[in-house]
C-alpha cells in the first residue's frame, strides 16, 4: 500500500487546490501530503500530531520520501500550521524543491502557530528548500525547534524577496548542528533582499563547524537583520561568527539592528557573535 496519505494527480496547471487536517494523528507514514505542479495550493493543519513519519517497510528510498509536506514542482503555496507537533521525523517535516527557474511571480507563503519539532535522531531539519519563488514568507510564532540537524535550510534560486519572522520561540540543537539552525543562501543570482526578523525567543546550543551557528545569510542581495529581546546561549562556529554570520556581494548593503538581547558563552575562531 501507500505510505502517503493524500497525493493529488497532477491536474491542470492552473487548478487551485485546498487541503485542511484537523485532529488527526499520523503514525509511520512517508509524504503525507505530497503536492503536484499546480497554480495554487492551500494545506491547512490544525490541531494535529505527525508522529514518525517514515517508509515503515525497510526500503532505501531518497531522503526527501521522509517528508510530512513534499513539493517538487507547485508554483505557489500556502501552509498554514496551528497547534501541530512533528515529532522523530526522520528527514524533515516539510520538502519544498526542483521548482524551475523560468516561472515568475512565484509566492510561498509558510505560517506555524504553536507548533513544535522534536527529533531525538542524529539528523533531521524542519525546512528544507530550494526554490526560485519571486516572494517567499515565513512566521513562526510559539515554535519549538528540538534536533541537531538545523531548523530551516533554503537555497533561493533567484533574485526573490525572503522574509523570515521569528517570535516568542526555542530553539535547541542539543549541542550539534550539522548545518546550522538557520540558513539561507542565494548561490546564483544578484539582486533581492532578506529581512529576517527574531523577537522575544531562545537560541541555544548550536555547535556548527563552520561559521554562523545560528542565522547564516550569503548572496548577491540587500540583507537586514533585527533582533530584539532573545537569548543566544552556548553556541559555537569553528570560523567565524559564534551566533551570525553574513556575506553579501559588495554593492549591496547590510542593515543590523540588535536590541535588548542577552549574549551568553558564545564562540568563533573570530568574532564571538558576528
Amino acid at each position: 500500500g501507500s505510505d502517503q496519505l493524500v497525493t493529488w494527480v497532477s491536474g491542470w496547471a492552473s487548478d487551485n487546490y485546498q487541503l485542511n487536517i484537523r485532529n488527526c494523528y499520523m503514525q509511520g507514514m512517508g509524504q503525507v501530503v505530497a503536492i503536484p505542479s499546480i497554480e495554487w495550493v492551500v494545506v491547512t493543519m490544525e490541531d494535529s500530531d505527525f508522529n514518525n513519519v517514515e517508509l515503515n517497510n525497510g526500503q532505501t528510498v531518497e531522503s526527501d520520501s521522509y517528508v510530512t509536506v513534499y513539493s517538487a514542482d507547485s508554483k505557489n503555496i500556502s501552509w498554514n500550521v496551528v497547534n501541530c507537533a512533528f515529532v522523530n521525523n526522520q528527514r524533515y517535516a516539510a520538502y519544498f524543491g526542483g521548482q524551475s527557474t523560468t516561472s515568475s511571480n512565484r509566492i510561498l507563503n509558510f505560517t506555524f502557530t504553536n507548533v513544535s519539532y522534536i527529533n531525538s535522531t542524529s539528523s533531521g531539519r524542519f525546512m528544507q528548500m530550494k526554490s526560485s519563488p519571486s516572494l517567499i514568507n515565513i512566521q513562526l510564532n510559539n515554535f519549538t525547534f528540538n534536533s541537531s540537524d538545523g531548523a530551516l535550510l533554503i537555497e533561493v534560486e533567484n533574485d526573490a524577496q525572503f522574509n523570515l519572522s521569528i517570535e516568542n520561540s526555542v530553539f535547541d540543537a542539543f549541542n550539534g548542528s550539522t548545518l546550522g539552525m538557520i540558513n539561507i543562501s542565494q548561490p546564483s543570482s544578484s539582486g533581492g533582499n532578506m529581512t529576517v526578523s527574531l523577537r522575544n525567543s531562545t537560541f541555544i546550543n548550536s555547535n556548527y563547524p563552520r561559521s554562523g551557528s545560528i542565522l547564516q545569510l550569503t548572496g548577491d542581495c540587500k540583507v537586514s537583520v533585527s533582533a530584539q529581546n532573545n537569548t543566544f546561549s552556548n553556541n559555537s562556529a569553528v570560523d567565524d561568527g559564534g551566533v551570525m554570520y553574513i556575506v553579501t556581494g559588495y554593492a549591496y548593503n547590510i542593515s543590523l539592528d540588535l536590541q535588548y538581547n542577552n549574549f551568553t558563552k558564545n564562540n568563533a575562531a573570530r568574532g564571538s557573535i558576528i
